[in-house]
């Protein structure tokens, strides 16, 4: 009996019920729970930021929501921006 190669990378193949496993490690994106953890937010408060227009933007791929190293890079900046914007208007209302 051989085994027949399927020419599919461990990270191809189907999992067990059909799932495939996670993104290859050299995939720089991540998953809406992933940037969570990674920028110590909640999933509420991510939702929040989104439902207000100021979160991420988002690639969909299939099902899947992700954010893109260059995305995750853009908002932290744009986030930076906007903080240090609000202290300069508190410091000269002071």
């Amino acid at each position: 009996m051989s085994i027949q190669s399927t020419g599919l990378s461990d990270y191809e193949k189907p999992r067990r019920g059909g799932r495939r496993a996670r993104a290859p490690p050299s995939d720089d994106s991540l998953t809406v729970p992933e940037f969570c953890r990674a920028e110590k937010i909640s999933r509420s408060f991510y939702y929040k930021l989104r439902r207000l227009g100021l979160g991420p933007d988002e690639m969909s791929i299939l099902t899947a929501v992700r954010i893109s190293a260059k995305a995750r890079d853009r908002w932290r900046r744009k986030r930076e921006k906007a903080a240090a914007d609000e202290a300069k208007k508190e410091g000269a209302a002071a």
